[in-house]
């Protein structure tokens, strides 16, 4: 069996799951995911069931999948036999704090979906004017948006890195749709009446080859390529009919796909600026000069420049002594930590900001204790 050829699994939120004929085996299959998935998004672990009946059974947490399986309400979830669809998520915390609620999966109406991503502010905020409702995380609002705009609508106001996966309960559809930003990829059983899904191939691939032989499962290999796994195109949205999946059949199942895109995301460098972190605050340089040939003379100079760093006090209106307003603040903080892209507010004590190279820190990532606000490099705009 050919396999792609990456085998890294990024440090990033992570989506797995299963739909059609489901079964017990389902059920030890689904948390071998999420324990395989739990090294893109270590903060929370999430699963959503959804039954033959309509019904949404969900279990997620700001805890590991090991203490989500020790629940009652996991338990009650992850069970196969009532089952079409299980939606799992394993998230690593962006924007938004560390909890429950912030945990994925999330249901809005009919929409049943979790997100892999990161959003613009403005795209954010676009969501939230859109669907007339704030949310603690951009991903609440992307799938909240898709039950009131529709996923058309929706992804028209998106700008930045998304994969999404969702259950449409009214049309009784599994949904994909991915930017060039995040992967996601699918793979069949033999019989065709299940369809797999992670946001990378080797996730799939170790919770099969794991099983216990009882649980054993026959998948797709494509005779022609010998490929088990397929890569979801991006821009692309796939709808899965649920009830084409269960049935199984001889040949791959042909969902519907259009393709819709959103805004181009922003360059890569806008998250990270070309700032490493724990910058040193205080650094020498040295610079030597030398006469051009001819002039007569050839001497050198050596000059030392110490670049200093400002410690600012201000007040709870205005946290950055007057020298940056919130709308200067939220254009450098608009993609978050310029690090590790968690969401940084403009009056929460211990954020850094490198305002000549427009990058802002969070205050885990920041160097200081805790207590300062802002370090500028731009001496001169301060001095003048």
């Amino acid at each position: 069996m050919s396999t792609p050829n990456s085998t890294n699994v990024s440090l990033a939120c992570g989506l797995v799951g299963i739909a059609g004929k489901l079964e017990t085996k389902d059920e030890a299959m689904m948390k071998r995911l999420l324990v395989f998935d739990y090294f893109r998004g270590p903060d929370s672990t999430g699963l959503a069931s959804i039954r033959n009946n309509g019904d949404v059974k969900i279990a997620k947490g700001a805890v590991s999948p090991l203490d989500l399986f020790d629940t009652k309400k996991f338990q009650e979830t992850n069970n196969g036999f009532p089952s079409i669809a299980f939606i799992g998520h394993n998230r690593l915390a962006t924007k938004g704090g560390v909890n429950n609620t912030n945990a994925h999966p999330f249901q809005y109406d009919h929409i049943v979906g979790a997100h892999n991503g990161t959003l613009d502010q403005s795209s954010w905020n676009a969501l939230e004017d859109a669907i007339g409702e704030k949310h603690s995380v951009d991903s609440m609002a992307v799938i909240h948006a898709i039950a009131k705009l529709g996923i058309e609508e929706t992804v028209k106001l998106l700008q930045g890195a998304w994969a999404l996966t969702w259950y449409d309960l009214n049309a009784k559809t599994v949904n994909f749709l991915r930017n060039k930003e995040r992967p996601l990829w699918m793979a069949y059983s033999k019989k065709f009446d299940r369809l797999f899904w992670s946001s990378e191939w080797v996730i799939m691939d170790s919770a099969l080859r794991t099983a216990s032989k009882h649980q054993d499962y026959e998948m797709y290999v494509a005779a022609d390529t010998n490929y088990q796994y397929w890569s979801v195109k991006q821009d692309w949205w796939y709808q899965f009919d649920i009830e084409q999946l269960r049935a199984g059949g001889d040949s791959l199942p042909k969902p519907k796909v259009k393709e819709l895109k959103g805004k181009e995301p922003a360059p890569a460098v806008s998250y990270t600026c070309g700032v490493s972190n724990f910058p040193n605050r205080n650094s020498t340089t040295t610079s030597t000069t030398t006469t051009p040939s001819g002039s007569g003379s050839t001497y050198s100079h050596a000059s030392t420049k110490r670049r200093d760093c400002v410690n600012l006090e201000g007040s709870a209106t205005s946290p950055f002594g007057g020298l940056l307003s919130r709308e200067q603040f939220d254009a450098l903080a608009k993609y978050g930590c310029s690090w590790c892209t968690a969401s940084v507010e403009y009056d929460e004590p211990g954020v850094t900001v490198f305002e000549s190279q427009g990058a802002v820190l969070c205050p885990s990532c920041s160097v200081e204790d805790g207590t300062t606000r802002m370090y500028v490099h731009d001496l001169d705009r301060i001095a003048g």
